[in-house]
């Protein structure tokens, strides 16, 4: 059964393409090539950014602007907790 497609939901057309472990186990993908527009927040203050992929890890990287990092006093090492919306 499919979803609506909302404010909260990515749309996108790509192939699916297949993994397999080499046994009877495989896997079905698709991979979806670009950033994913966001809005971000730490602490009280919000900005629109994008996700990127990160490949060496396989996640997402969230750029966190110095106009943020100044007004909520936080930098490298810190941990900080997120709040983000796909717009």
């Amino acid at each position: 059964m499919s979803e609506p497609i909302t404010t909260d939901t990515i749309s996108a057309t790509a192939k699916i393409w297949l993994w397999s472990s080499g046994g009877s186990a495989s896997w079905h993908f698709v991979t979806i090539i670009g950033a994913v527009k966001v809005r971000a927040s730490i602490g009280n203050t919000a900005w629109n950014t994008s996700l990127l992929p990160h490949k060496d890890s396989g996640g997402w990287m969230l750029p966190i602007k110095a106009s943020v990092r100044k007004a909520e006093g936080v930098g490298a090492g810190d941990d900080v907790t997120l709040g983000i919306a796909l717009i």
